[in-house]
């Protein structure tokens, strides 16, 4: 499936950043095979945001599966349900 870059919150020292990431109609054991994927691309992706923003010290990226919109379509299926009990 296409990877999404959803979100990164980099580190207030910039020596860190956590990149979020989704893959539409991916399960649990799917998405933990692309963040190990990515997560063994780092050091490559690392060196390509480095050369292209030209920074002295490139942050270290972690890759994390953002569940951000999983718990959104929950509650709105949630939110159906009371409706519908209404």
């Amino acid at each position: 499936g296409l990877i999404t870059i959803t979100h990164v919150r980099i580190t207030g020292d910039l020596r860190q950043a956590r990149v979020f990431f989704t893959v539409h109609g991916a399960d649990a054991a799917a998405l933990e095979k692309v963040r190990a994927g990515l997560q063994s691309a780092a050091g490559f992706m690392q060196r390509q945001v480095g050369e292209r923003l030209r920074l002295k010290a490139t942050p270290g990226l972690d890759f994390e599966p953002d569940r951000a919109l999983d718990q959104e379509e929950r509650i709105e299926q949630l939110l159906r349900e009371v409706a519908k009990k209404e």
